[in-house]
């Protein structure tokens, strides 16, 4: 019998991180990759994912960002599985459905820049050179052209 231990690997290495990268970029979930007892517990991993200074985090990142634009891609091809001929099944519509609005809303906030919602902001801006003071007070107090401002009370104003 060896001494050797067995479990589930510690400590970093090259080739573990590749397969772990290789894995998250073919889209696969951190959580169901480290239940095999191949990998480092998920806990671990994403210790060295948020440590900037460990080798495994850019490589990390950028499986994950793959990963994330397969889901984009398996988003398509849940759309299009269901042939003409298929039976239409109301329970697997419905799965496919939140299939497909979990990917959604995952990559929303995964990747904001590229599948967030687009907010436009309009903003209008009126040019005020050459109204004289008293038009830019009516326009600012929201009275019509001719109407007598309100009479001020100088005792207020101190």
């Amino acid at each position: 019998m060896s001494d050797e231990r067995r479990g589930r690997p510690t400590v970093y290495t090259d080739d573990l991180g590749q397969k772990l990268c290789d894995l998250l970029s073919e889209g696969k979930t951190l959580n169901s990759i480290c239940k095999s007892d191949e990998f480092p517990s998920e806990r671990t991993v994403r210790r060295w994912a948020t440590d900037d200074n460990h080798p495994f985090s850019p490589n990390y990142a950028l499986a994950r960002q793959a990963g994330y634009l397969r889901m984009a891609d398996e988003i398509v091809d849940i759309a299009d599985s269901v042939s003409i001929n298929d039976v239409l099944d109301p329970a697997t519509v419905q799965r496919d459905r939140l299939r497909v609005e979990t990917r959604k809303w995952l990559l929303s906030k995964a990747l904001p820049k590229i599948y967030g919602e687009k907010i436009q902001i309009e903003a209008r801006h009126e040019h005020v050179n050459g109204l004289s003071d008293a038009e830019l007070e009516r326009i600012a107090t929201g009275r019509s052209e001719g109407t007598a401002a309100p009479p001020v009370d100088k005792t207020q104003l101190n």
